[in-house]
This record gives structure tokens, sequence and C-alpha cells, in this order.
């Protein structure tokens, strides 16, 4: 099947002009907190093609002649390069929500607050809808510091310690649970399954570095002066959490965190297979017919979906997932 490719600006179609002078195609869709990514490869032989407006929106969908084409996002066009020869113009866009005024630094004092009350807070700064998962919005703090930071760079630095993924993403400002198998607004993605004939390269890592059986952190009781212990998991060995922390929710919320961080780290996977256009993060992959170790479910961390002269084709990078 031939693939497809429809590109709209303000609400109009310019697939048409730029298959024209088209390429490739590359659009990367990412759980590591970083912007997901859009880069399209032209032509730019006489006569050469009008520079597009930086900081225009656009619209792309992916699929295949005859097949429904997938809404992989809106992303804003943030890069042009030119170079030659032969004459080349690359577009490089980035996830539109991830917006300038983001990234400004600022000195905020948090006081007495739920990570539920500061992504609705930082998500009103920008006209975004937040989507805190059931697993952090309850989390409260009596005091946070904002010291010459982004609100984008807090978030994620929220995120880090509680293994989540924060991120604004089609209209949503997210702190989610990552490796769940579950889109980032919360919408279970499903799993597709792969044989071997389905992918055209595979390789996996399995490791146990990070083979804990459990996690602990320390909370220091006010109360009683008492160094108070968090367990999550069971058996040995134990990981434990460097530092103490200021109350039991906070110890075991971090646990957990770390937990889930140490069980998806037990493997890695990365494949190549034709393209698949529904592909997204976070989606599950059940992996059968391939070997021990390899088998098995496995969560995407990043889809790189390529469209040039070649074809259409998958880069997949994935993880085992945490607990759901």
């Amino acid at each position: 099947m031939k693939p497809l490719v429809e590109i709209t600006i303000k609400g109009k179609k310019i697939t048409d002009n730029l298959m024209a002078r088209f390429d490739s195609l590359q659009l990367v869709d990412d759980t590591s907190n970083k912007a997901d990514s859009l880069t399209i490869t032209l032509t730019d032989q006489k006569p050469a093609i009008t520079l597009p407006k930086q900081g225009e929106n656009m619209t792309v969908r992916i699929g295949y002649q005859g097949a429904n084409k997938y809404l992989r996002g809106e992303y804003t066009l943030d890069e042009i390069e030119l170079a030659g020869p032969p004459a080349q113009m690359v577009l490089i866009a980035k996830a539109a929500d991830v917006r300038k005024s983001m990234k400004q630094k600022r000195d905020f004092s948090w006081k007495n607050v739920s990570l539920g009350d500061i992504v609705s807070t930082i998500a009103e700064r920008y006209s975004l809808t937040p989507k805190t998962g059931a697993d952090y919005a309850s989390i409260q703090f009596a005091q946070l510091t904002q010291d010459k930071e982004s609100d984008l760079a807090f978030l994620q630095r929220l995120a880090k310690e509680y293994d989540a993924l924060a991120q604004p993403k089609n209209g949503y400002l997210l702190f989610v649970k990552r490796g769940t198998g579950k889109s980032a607004t919360g919408k279970t993605l499903g799993t597709l399954k792969l044989t071997p004939p389905d992918v055209t390269r595979w390789d996996v890592s399995v490791t146990d570095r990070k083979n804990y059986a459990a996690v602990t952190a320390n909370w220091q009781n006010l109360e009683t002066g008492e160094l108070v212990k968090e367990l999550v998991g069971e058996g040995e060995p134990v990981y434990v959490l460097p530092g103490t922390f200021p109350d039991a929710d906070r110890a075991t919320a971090a646990a957990v965190a770390k937990y889930d961080e140490l069980l998806r780290g037990k493997g890695g996977l990365s494949l190549s297979m034709p393209g698949k256009p529904e592909l997204a993060a976070e989606m599950i992959l059940n992996l059968a017919g391939f070997r021990d170790g390899v088998d098995g479910e496995w969560v995407i961390k990043q889809v790189s979906h390529v469209i040039d002269r070649a074809g259409y084709r998958c880069n997949v990078r994935g993880e085992r997932p945490g607990r759901k």
C-alpha cells in the first residue's frame, strides 16, 4: 500500500503542494518529557519554495491510501534549515503546546498545595486543560520553591521525582503515570501483537542490575522524633532511597515511583517494522514467537514514524511495563 501524509495549516490542506517537493518525513512520539517532534525534508530546486512562517501550527495525519489516516497531533514550526547541493529545505516542528512562555524562568513559592493544584494552576496560565493522574493528584506539599525555574522545568523536576510524565500535549497539561499502556490523556491504547514476520529487525537487552525486590524511603516523625521506614515491594535486595522525606505520603510516593522505575528498567527493546500509523508512545506491544526473554509485554517509550522514498517504517524503543 502507498503511504499517505496529510498536513493542514489554518484549516487548509497543503499536502498537494508539499508532496510535489516531498523527500521525507520523520515524526517522533516520545515519553521522555521531551516535546514530540516533526521533521519534513523537501527538495528545493528552482523555483525555490517560499519560506513558510515560523510559529505556524500544522496538523498531521499519516496512513495508507485507501485506509484510515491517523491524527498524529498538532505541531508548531520552530526552525527552518536550508542546504545544498542538492538544494533542500528542512522544516522542524515541535508539539504545538510547548510554548516559549512555558520555558521562561520564574521565582515562585508554593505553600500548602497538592500536586493536582500545582498542575491546575500552571495549566491555567497557558489556557491548557489540566490532567493529573489519580496516583499524584492528592500528594500534598507544605512548601515547594520554584527558584529561577521555568514552569515546564519545575513540573518535569517533580515528574522525575515521582517517575511520571509531565508534558503539554494536544491541549492538555499532563502529569500522569508512565508505562501503563494508556495515552497521555488516560485512554487505553490497546495491545498490538507482534510475531517475528511482523518486524524487520529486533534487539533486546536484559539486565539484572536493577533487579531489586523492594524499595524503602525514610521520613521523620516530628512528634516522636522517630525515623520511620516505608516499604514498597517485598523480599531482597532492597533499594534504599537517599535522604529523609517530610512525611509518610511523600516517602511512600517516592518509593512507589522508584519501584516502578526499577521494574521497567529490567529490559530494553529496539525494533524496526513496516509502518503502522496507529503506533504511539505508551502503547503495549505483545511479542510472541521470538524467544524466552523477548516474548511478553513491552511498553513503547518512543516511536519514530519515517516516510521517505523507501516507503514507510516505524522504529520503536520500549521497556518492560511497570505496575498497572
